[in-house]
């Protein structure tokens, strides 16, 4: 998007949960991935996180293990 027309992630600063075997409308397997770079609990250890806004701190996306392709990727729009 325009807000952030640069935008390069460092992901040794983000936290990450894989959700795995996702089988898509196509019966391949795909990958959830969720990152987000602040954490004020240790829920997400076994709670998926889920935040509206806080722009490029949350972002999410799948990748296709069957074709080794990642979709979907989204940021959370910033508040």
């Amino acid at each position: 998007p325009s807000e952030w027309p640069n935008l390069t992630v460092n992901l040794n600063e983000y936290k990450r949960q894989y959700f795995p075997y996702i089988i898509n409308k196509t019966g391949e397997k795909e990958v959830y991935i969720n990152c987000f770079c602040r954490d004020r609990n240790t829920i997400w250890e076994t709670k998926e996180v889920l935040v509206i806004g806080d722009g490029k701190c949350y972002f999410q996306g799948k990748i296709n293990l069957d074709t080794e392709k990642f979709r979907d990727f989204m940021i959370n729009a910033p508040l």
